[in-house]
């Protein structure tokens, strides 16, 4: 009985130290929180004050940068710099807007001999206000200041800028005299900035400041040119909100005292009914090793009926454990015979891996041979890739504008992006008999394929054009057509690889402006001025429906004959660049924003359309893998002289 009762005695002494740690808590957390809302308080008064300074300054920021946008016109205003050495009034007049336009207080003009050679200004200003002396000094060595002046009418913010021709923007050269603009600060310019930042503000002269100022109130200094304050721009905000905050934080701070008295109370008064009973019965389970006394408490969902169920959990799993000891006892001589069926089983496992030991070698043998393999084939890949891109620099150098070509037509662009290394489109270009002769074709193929295709062309092209006589361009297309078949044995046979090639062929003859065009599925694009609209319209020509090459139809090729003008914009170009898939919806380019694009474009220069163009086809190709070689080639017909 007095084990139980000394049990009873700890347990509540436990209790009531718990209660009053629970109430030294709340208190220290009541006087934590008095003292952080009073921090709170002081801290919103500062970022009040900051956000205050910050929307003024910017305020202030934006009316000199309006004041210096006008000085920087008009001392970069070539006028002017005649106008400080040769002043005259009608001119001023005509050229300089009055200052109430810009709503500006004066300007005021001088020469680089500091004589005022023109001045205007508003009222209340008069006349008579003066620009000191020593400005002109600073000026002259940083090109541009800005500061405050004092008059009888407040405090006035000056910009000056020293003038300069339009030519030296940067004004690195010296100066030809000075310009300054200023702006009252009146009580109606100070109404404006108050009702921007929703607070009261106020202009002071230094000395009317006391050295004892107010916590929560602002002051922004205005200086002169030698950087003396003038006047103190005081900026004060109500706080009636931050006042509210700290009457709720107190009026919350009393009430968690009060809440925490009736728990306290509530806690003392349950005491006995909810803990001592539960622990005497507990106690008495635990002395007398009777687990059937706490089926009552054990139905309970509190703490004391989940300490019952547990004991009893205990009771009923020692009884447990008694009975699996004995049938561990039992069950002894069955892991003697379990052990001996191991060691047998580990046996095999160990020849096993064994086995597996000897295959990992064979792998390792057989990944040996595999990297000599790769080695090899990377080395395979590297020589056909440096030979390649040598057969670029041939391909390249076999497709380089000839320089007589760049006199007559100065004004050209092309626009040649192979998919690959090698590029199966080539264009070809030839003087001779006093025409020029032009070709953009797209072969069969891609890469090494139709790079030999491309060389095989314009060896042919070399040789028709070697024949002499004024061939038209259809008869060029049918001879190359000829040569083609008879080079790759085409027969027109089932089953036959139909290599070609799609073609536009231009023929210019420069002394009677005019162009021969014949074209093997390809159309030829010519951007002209309509003299009715004086608009500039895009003529598609159209080809024949048939390559260069074997095919269904072996017709001969048609003969076009346009007439230029000066300024026409000619595009012989390949399918490449509308086959492209890209864009948004990843289509194909297609030819009708083709066609819109090169409209689009045609009078501007040669190498802002090849920029726009390049532009284009990246930003639609995106991350796809280019689709075809692309050819773009562009001729202004604006020839320097007639070919003799």
């Amino acid at each position: 009985m007095f084990k139980s009762f000394n049990m009873r005695f700890n347990i509540k002494l436990k209790i009531i130290l718990t209660l009053i740690s629970t109430f030294l808590i709340l208190l220290i957390a009541f006087i934590a929180f008095t003292y952080i809302s009073n921090k709170k308080d002081e801290y919103l008064k500062l970022v009040q004050k900051e956000e205050l300074n910050g929307t003024m300054r910017s305020i202030m920021l934006l009316k000199t940068d309006q004041l210096r946008r006008l000085t920087t016109d008009y001392s970069c205003f070539d006028w002017m710099t005649h106008f400080v050495d040769a002043p005259n009034k009608s001119e001023a007049i005509a050229n300089i807007t009055p200052v109430t336009t810009y709503d500006l207080s004066f300007m005021q003009i001088y020469n680089l001999a500091k004589k005022q050679v023109y001045i205007d200004y508003s009222t209340p200003i008069t006349g008579e206000v003066q620009i000191p002396p020593k400005v002109f000094d600073d000026l002259y060595k940083y090109r541009y200041i800005e500061f405050f002046m004092s008059s009888p009418y407040g405090p006035l913010q000056v910009v000056g800028s020293t003038i300069h021709p339009s030519t030296d923007l940067d004004k690195k050269t010296n100066p030809k005299g000075y310009l300054f603009v200023a702006k009252l600060w009146d009580s109606t310019y100070i109404k404006g900035i108050q009702n921007l930042i929703n607070c009261r503000v106020s202009i002071f002269r230094a000395k009317q400041i006391p050295s004892q100022r107010i916590s929560d109130t602002s002051y922004i200094p205005l200086l002169s040119q030698n950087y003396k304050v003038l006047y103190y721009l005081v900026l004060h905000k109500e706080n009636s909100y931050i006042n509210r905050i700290n009457n709720l934080n107190q009026m919350f701070g009393w009430l968690i005292i009060v809440i925490s008295v009736l728990i306290i109370a509530i806690t003392l008064a349950t005491y006995n009914k909810l803990v001592l009973k539960p622990l005497k019965i507990i106690t008495y389970t635990l002395n007398t090793d009777s687990p059937e006394n706490l089926i009552e408490l054990g139905v309970r969902s509190d703490e004391f009926g989940k300490i019952s169920r547990l004991i009893m959990e205990f009771f009923h799993q020692r009884k447990t454990l008694v009975e699996k000891l004995m049938e561990i006892n039992f069950s002894n001589e069955q892991m003697e015979s379990l052990n001996q069926e191991l060691f047998s089983q580990t046996d095999e496992l160990q020849a096993i891996a064994d086995n597996l030991q000897i295959a990992n070698t064979a792998i390792s043998e057989k990944n040996e041979e595999i990297q000599k393999h790769r080695e090899a084939i990377e080395y395979q890949n590297k020589e056909i890739t440096e030979s390649i891109t040598y057969a670029k620099v041939i391909q390249d150098a076999v497709l380089s504008v000839p320089e007589s070509f760049n006199n007559i037509f100065p004004e050209h662009f092309i626009f040649y992006q192979a998919r690959n290394i090698l590029s199966g489109d080539f264009y070809w270009i030839k003087e001779h008999n006093n025409k020029i002769y032009i070709a953009g074709a797209d072969c069969t193929g891609h890469s090494l394929a139709g790079a030999l295709l491309s060389m095989m062309g314009i060896s042919f092209l070399n040789d028709i054009l070697v024949q002499g006589g004024n061939m038209s361009a259809a008869t060029i297309l049918n001879k190359l057509r000829d040569y083609l078949v008879e080079t790759l044995h085409q027969k027109g046979e089932f089953g036959e690889a139909h290599n070609g090639m799609d073609v536009v062929l231009c023929v210019i003859d420069p002394a009677t402006n005019t162009l021969e065009y014949s074209g093997a599925n390809n159309p030829l694009y010519i951007v002209a001025k309509n003299n009715e609209t004086g608009l500039h319209e895009l003529k598609s020509i159209k080809g024949e429906a048939m390559p260069v090459g074997i095919y269904v139809r072996n017709e001969s090729f048609s003969n076009h004959t346009i007439n230029l003008s000066i300024g026409d914009t000619i595009y012989i170009t390949t399918d490449g660049f509308m086959d492209q898939f890209g864009g948004p919806l990843n289509k194909k380019y297609n030819s009708r924003r083709f066609k819109n694009l090169l409209l689009e474009n045609s009078q501007k220069s040669m190498a802002d359309q090849l920029d726009q163009i390049t532009s284009e086809f990246n930003n639609w190709k995106g991350d796809n893998t280019q689709t075809d070689d692309v050819l773009i080639f562009c001729i202004r017909y604006y020839p320097v002289f007639q070919i003799d």
